[in-house]
């Protein structure tokens, strides 16, 4: 889920509200197992307000920075391209998708290998010897949230608290790596 209405990195209220009314419209009956975010204030309040939202208190929260762009943002702008801000009005707008980002804002290549490697890796750690479904909620941010789409020119980019659902198949023998089977969006009922 990407985060709600934020000042600065901290959500404001306005942004709870719209975080606790997605996920109450958006995941309904979820059940998860764990929960990542990616290392913002505002994703970790993103997470907790979600699962509070659902009655999952007592769901694990864990940092993961390879869901968030900061890192390869500083790495990559320098030399790279148009700074993330300069694109942020026309990025969010509506009808956009994830294909600007990607043909605009060089950082998100090297993002989207990231957000994808970091998937993977967490679908095989996280594959159970049963074969149950694992659910694990992610809070970070746009674009970020999104770059990992299967289709970017028919993805749109993220409001605030969109989500995407990943839908990943893991081997269990781990004779193949795992395998992204579709992203879907939910739009925020805004």
């Amino acid at each position: 889920m990407r985060h709600g209405d934020k000042d600065g990195d901290q959500l404001t209220s306005k942004g709870v509200g719209q975080v606790r009314d997605s996920a109450q419209k958006n995941l309904a009956g979820c059940l998860y197992t764990l929960a990542f975010f990616s290392g913002l204030v505002r994703a970790r309040q993103t997470v907790e307000t979600c699962l509070a939202a659902l009655g999952h208190r007592a769901v694990p929260i864990l940092v993961d920075e390879g869901f968030s762009y900061v890192t390869a943002q500083k790495e990559a702008e320098p030399w790279m391209g148009k700074p993330f801000t300069a694109l942020k009005t026309e990025g969010y707008q509506v009808g956009q998708n994830v294909e600007f980002w990607l043909k605009n804002w060089a950082p998100a290549l090297i993002i989207r290998g990231q957000i994808l490697a970091t998937m993977r890796l967490r679908a095989q750690m996280l594959a159970t010897a049963d074969g149950q479904d694992c659910r694990v909620l992610v809070g970070s941010h746009g674009p970020t949230s999104e770059l990992g789409c299967c289709e970017p020119a028919n993805t749109p980019s993220l409001r605030e608290a969109d989500m995407i659902r990943y839908t990943w198949e893991v081997d269990q023998s781990g004779a193949t790596p795992p395998r992204l089977l579709s992203s879907v969006v939910f739009r925020a009922p805004y």
